[in-house]
């Protein structure tokens, strides 16, 4: 490993270790880049909030702007950012899916980071929802994880 890419299977060890309950893990790429630090990954949500304030995206909205819809337009603004920049492969971030107080019928989405940790990397989870950013699941939220896609 050098630590300039993680490719599928240590990230899915990561992932396994920290997720008991995980039911679906999917990987759209076979290596990514991974973020250099908890500030570049907040650094990058700023500029998203940003930019969902100029479009007037401010607010959620019951079934059309929600948790999931919020991280699909986070993932997007990082994958636009990253197709205009020199990387040869795409931000590790992707999409995870928990359950809201051991209620299997409510879920709650949000993304989750590959970032650098030492000569290692570590999982962190973020809220792009607005007035948000990087959120530190309990554990009983951890153990509700149940779907991670990058």
């Amino acid at each position: 490993m050098d630590n300039q890419t993680i490719n599928r299977l240590p990230l899915a060890s990561l992932a396994g270790s920290r997720y008991n309950g995980l039911i679906d893990l999917y990987f759209w790429d076979e290596t990514f880049k991974p973020w250099e630090s908890e500030k570049d990954l907040q650094d990058a949500y700023r500029a998203f909030q940003k930019s969902m304030w100029k479009v007037r995206l401010t607010r959620w909205i019951k079934n059309k702007l929600d948790c999931e819809d919020w991280s699909r337009l986070f993932v997007s603004h990082v994958l636009i950012r990253n197709a205009l920049s020199d990387n040869k492969y795409p931000m590790a971030l992707g999409l995870l899916t928990y359950n809201i107080e051991a209620d299997s019928a409510e879920h709650q989405a949000i993304c989750v980071a590959v970032v650098k940790h030492g000569k290692s990397y570590k999982l962190v989870e973020l809220e792009p929802q607005p007035n948000q950013g990087i959120k530190e699941l309990a554990k009983e939220e951890l153990s509700t994880v149940c779907r991670v896609s990058f």
